[in-house]
């Protein structure tokens, strides 16, 4: 596209802005108008449905009415009362056939114990048979008393009967207490239901199909294929539908597009019906698309205005910009003549006349510098001979000094070489110092946790020296005063000669009396036995004595042993252990002295090391200076070589300046002699 013009330019830009603009204008009504038919389409199909389901509610409503309504009967009530009384029997059945007769379309009618046992029926081979037993029994009953409407609708199902499909429908008849006495039913062919659902048509949407279907035993009740009536559903529509009841039961309708087909259905929760409807989903949809196509058609004749209108108006407005197009073409030619298609534009206000102004007052200074170049290159040629000339002695100058320059370079930079070796050795030098100072340090700070530890040492040491003595002989004390303690044991051995002499005295003193008592004859048997008690204590009494004394005799034995343990531990706590804490008390001064000592010499090593480390930072800081200036020295020659160089390149400059001078002027020339000269054209 960079390469087209600019009305191709605009032109496409236009038609691709308007085909994207109506694009989206047409999808945005399109999507809308789709949106808004279909939900007025649900709506209409919701609409209608919600009548069909209307009628059948009615229908069945005006059923349930002739079932209670038949129920209220005093016939009925009574031959429930009364069930063996003949003439009760025979009004009921009459009742029956006549209300029967009555009603259109009714498969059955007829009245049944609470045991569900026919009583009356319109066809009277029934009477008599049970219908219902065990749990169905209990099922119906349960139903009918739980009926809000006061009639069980069991929905539409198969006839025993006819094997077509009818209404079944139970009411419950109660006594005067409220007690279940019996029940009325009976049956509605659903072929009248579908007669009249036959006769509702949606206008438009002749391929309608009506479905009903029970949402729990899946049964179809109403269905344009006769041959499945009362048989279990396997279409998916309807399928579908079913589980969409029942997943949702208080949802009254519905709808959904599947395969081409719209579905809307009504649910009749309270009957476990549903009622569908489909049709062509195209056919749903027919007044849509023909909307849809009448505004594509009217987009693509707008699109067509529009590039119509396009081309003309932008084709006439750049008209003009060829005319500056070829002005402009001309200038890139080096033509400076004048453009007469341009003269009709200049001094107007639009973009045209303010280009063709720019473009003339271009030409004319174009022109001008022409003329200028003209006179000054010649002069330029003339200037350049002269500075030829002059920057040739220039550069010779310039390379003698050079010359001397690089020798003083060479000679600084070899006094710079050996002052940079000398100051890497001091600074060597320095470094070893200062590992030595710290190992030095090192060995001050051992020295000092030799001499705190030495002090602690004699500290320690003459501590436990004294603490020894004055346990020594605060033991010796303890000691004599134990074994004095336990030498007073041996008074009991006195004790116990005492006791054994009283058991001796006891004992004579028993054997008189038990003399006495042998005198006294009857009247001292008494007597007779307490002596006899008396010497058999003194006997005790005398050989714990005895063992006493025994265990006393060990006892100073041991006493005598004890006495002299301790009398040995004594001497070698004196003659042992308190020699030994006098010799390493003595020993710990002498480490302490030693250490204080080594102390002193390291400090001497110390301060010696920083008076010499101060003298070789004195040495280094001269060296740095000395450098310093060299290297200011060398920078200062290198100046100067760099500047004689930088010289010469300046001179050489400037004659490649005069030559490139004189090439200039004669290009110049040649540009000069390429304009062409004025005039109009």
């Amino acid at each position: 596209m960079k390469n087209w013009k600019m009305r191709s330019a605009i032109m496409v830009i236009v038609l691709v802005t308007s085909l994207i603009g109506i694009g989206a204008l047409f999808l945005m009504a399109s999507s809308r108008n789709q949106k808004a038919l279909s939900e007025s389409t649900s709506d209409n199909m919701a609409t209608y449905l919600t009548a069909q389901a209307n009628t059948i509610e009615n229908f069945v409503t005006e059923k349930e009415n002739n079932l209670k309504l038949f129920g209220k009967s005093y016939d009925v009530r009574r031959v429930l009362l009364n069930e063996k009384d003949a003439q009760a029997q025979e009004q009921a059945q009459k009742y029956t056939m006549e209300y029967y007769n009555s009603l259109d379309n009714w498969e059955g009618l007829y009245i049944g114990n609470w045991d569900t046992t026919v009583l009356t029926y319109q066809n009277p081979e029934m009477i008599g048979k049970t219908l219902r037993e065990g749990e169905r029994l209990e099922e119906l009953r349960n139903a009918m008393l739980d009926a809000q409407s006061g009639v069980y609708d069991a929905g539409i199902i198969v006839s025993p009967g006819t094997g077509k499909l009818c209404l079944s429908m139970y009411a419950p008849i109660y006594d005067q207490n409220e007690n279940p006495i019996g029940y009325v039913g009976g049956g509605v062919f659903s072929a009248q239901l579908e007669e009249v659902l036959s006769n509702l048509k949606i206008s438009g949407m002749e391929n309608t199909q009506f479905y009903m279907v029970n949402t729990q035993t899946k049964m179809n009740l109403i269905n344009p294929d006769e041959k499945l009536l009362a048989t279990e559903s396997e279409d998916p529509i309807l399928l579908d539908v079913i589980n969409r009841a029942n997943e949702h039961p208080k949802t009254k309708t519905g709808h959904f597009t599947t395969d081409g087909k719209f579905v809307q259905y009504v649910n009749m929760a309270g009957r476990s019906w549903v009622l569908v409807l489909v049709c062509d989903a195209k056919e749903a949809y027919r007044a849509s698309n023909q909307i849809v196509a009448q505004l594509a058609a009217c987009c693509v004749v707008a699109y067509l205005l529009i590039g119509i209108l396009s081309f003309v108006s932008i084709t006439r407005c750049t008209r003009p910009l060829g005319f500056v197009e070829r002005a402009i073409v001309r200038l890139g030619n080096l033509d400076l003549t004048k453009s007469r298609e341009l003269d009709r534009y200049l001094g107007h206000k639009n973009e045209v006349g303010i280009l063709a102004d720019k473009i003339e007052k271009l030409r004319q200074a174009l022109a001008e510098i022409v003329g200028v170049l003209n006179d000054c290159s010649e002069s330029v040629n003339v200037s350049s001979q002269s500075i030829h000339s002059n920057t040739g002695e220039l550069s010779d100058y310039i390379t003698d000094n050079m010359a001397t320059t690089q020798q003083l370079a060479a000679g600084i930079e070899s006094t710079n070489g050996i002052v940079s070796d000398l100051n890497e050795k001091v600074e060597h030098i320095n470094n070893m110092l200062e590992t030595v100072a710290s190992l030095i340090q090192d060995g001050a700070d051992k020295s000092q946790e030799l001499l705190d530890s030495s002090s602690n040492i004699e500290k320690t040491s003459k501590e436990s020296y004294e603490s020894s003595l004055v346990s020594i002989e605060r033991n010796r004390t303890h000691i004599q005063e134990a074994t004095s303690k336990l030498r007073g044991l041996s008074e009991i051995n006195s004790l116990v000669a005492d006791i054994m002499g009283v058991a001796e005295e006891t004992n004579l003193l028993s054997l008189n009396a038990s003399i006495e008592a042998a005198r006294a004859g009857e009247a001292g048997k008494g007597f007779a036995v307490v002596a006899s008690e008396i010497g058999n204590l003194a006997k005790d009494s005398s050989e714990t004595a005895s063992r006493i004394d025994g265990i006393c005799g060990n006892v100073n034995e041991n006493i005598s042993d004890v006495a002299d343990c301790f009398t040995q531990l004594t001497d070698y706590l004196e003659q042992d252990v308190a020699p030994a804490f006098s010799a390493f008390n003595h020993i710990s001064e002498e480490n302490k002295q030693m250490a204080t000592d080594l102390k002193s010499v390291i400090v001497q090593m110390q301060e010696t090391l920083q008076e010499f480390g101060v003298f070789l930072n004195n040495v280094t800081q001269q060296m740095s200076n000395i450098q310093q200036a060299s290297e200011q020295n060398e920078r200062g020659v290198g100046d100067i070589v760099n500047k004689t160089s930088s010289a010469t390149l300046v001179s050489e400059q400037m004659i490649n300046v005069a030559n490139s001078n004189k090439e200039s002027v004669e290009k110049l020339m040649k540009i000069i002699d390429q304009f062409t000269e004025e005039k109009q054209v």
